[in-house]
């Protein structure tokens, strides 16, 4: 027979599940948003998203309960990917990478690619106190991010983390941001000019900064 306060534990642990679930929620909402209101600050329309983390699944797409539960936590570590653009021969890509926990990568060897399972014990993350969340701004010319195997090396929580390569030429930008720098419209506007002044000090001037109405 089931004691009273192992109900009552069980009570009060799903309730923390459900509280966890819709701020998960909320917090996804907010990230849309930004995601929104970027892609007007740069005019540039996001065409899709796919985690970096997981294999997330559509709701098209079974997915076995063999799979990793990350795959169901899609949003831990995504790309959100602008529609790309050409001038003459050269193409130029934008992309935000959203990590959301930084607590993983902060554990692996600096420099190091994300191995596969030690993604599962939790045990190794670094703390949540320790740990950060931001956003990876990321900008290409003629260029992906596979041609650039060492750019895992900024996937840190260092809220001023800068990553510029350039081989032949193919370039790749990236800056990374702590979540607190898109508290509101005013930061995130600073914030995006300081990403795209980057660029343009690097070999990238194509992305603009639009002027919007209030």
């Amino acid at each position: 027979m089931k004691s009273k306060n192992n109900i009552t534990d069980i009570n009060d642990a799903m309730r923390d599940v459900r509280k966890a679930f819709r701020l998960l929620y909320s917090y996804q909402c907010k990230i849309r948003d930004l995601m929104r209101f970027i892609s007007a600050l740069v005019s540039r329309n996001c065409e899709y998203g796919y985690s970096r983390f997981s294999h997330s699944r559509s709701h098209k797409t079974a997915t076995p309960l063999d799979y990793w539960i990350w795959d169901w936590l899609g949003m831990y570590f995504y790309e959100f990917k602008f529609e790309d653009t050409s001038i003459g021969n050269d193409k130029y890509s934008f992309s935000i990478w959203l990590v959301s926990d930084t607590g993983f990568f902060d554990k692996e060897p600096q420099g190091s690619k994300p191995k596969g399972k030690a993604r599962l014990n939790l045990e190794n993350y670094a703390s949540t106190d320790e740990s950060a969340t931001k956003l990876i701004f990321a900008a290409t010319k003629n260029a992906s991010m596979d041609d650039f195997s060492d750019f895992y090396i900024n996937q840190r929580k260092d809220s001023d983390a800068e990553y510029s390569r350039r081989i032949a030429n193919k370039i790749l930008l990236c800056k990374s941001y702590d979540i607190s720098s898109f508290i509101n419209e005013a930061e995130t506007r600073k914030t995006v000019a300081d990403f795209i002044a980057f660029c343009g000090k690097n070999g990238i001037k194509e992305i603009t900064l639009a002027e919007l109405k209030d």
